[in-house]
């Protein structure tokens, strides 16, 4: 599976935030042929900008309901999201982790927006 590119966000500073992602599986033109079940795995947000690191582990559900476990999300403070520099200038990866194997399934800039809330 190749990873997709996205931005994520906008995510307002000093928010606290749900990220949630599902996840398909596509054909060689890019129609989805069904979902992607992510049992058995780790799924990890990472959020990168200056010299700083976030790491979470996402919580993994199913969109219909079902045992496919299509979805991952994770929260973030307001304080972690009051960290990342507004604009386009943070990145993030959502990796798959099954033992030893890591695969990217998502990557892209984060898009943080600052407004007139307390920054």
């Amino acid at each position: 599976m190749e990873p997709t590119y996205a931005p994520l966000g906008p995510l307002w500073q000093g928010n606290t935030v749900t990220i949630e992602q599902g996840f398909d599986l596509t054909d060689e033109r890019g129609r989805v042929t069904g979902r992607l079940d992510l049992f058995g795995s780790q799924v990890v947000l990472i959020l990168h900008w200056a010299d700083q690191v976030l790491e979470r582990e996402m919580t993994l559900s199913s969109s219909a309901g079902d045992a496919v476990l299509d979805v991952a999300s994770a929260d973030l403070t307001k304080a972690e999201v009051r960290a990342l520099p507004p604009g386009r200038s943070a990145r993030y990866e959502i990796e798959r982790r099954i033992g030893s194997n890591e695969d990217t399934l998502s990557y892209g800039e984060v898009v943080v927006a600052a407004w007139a809330n307390e920054v």
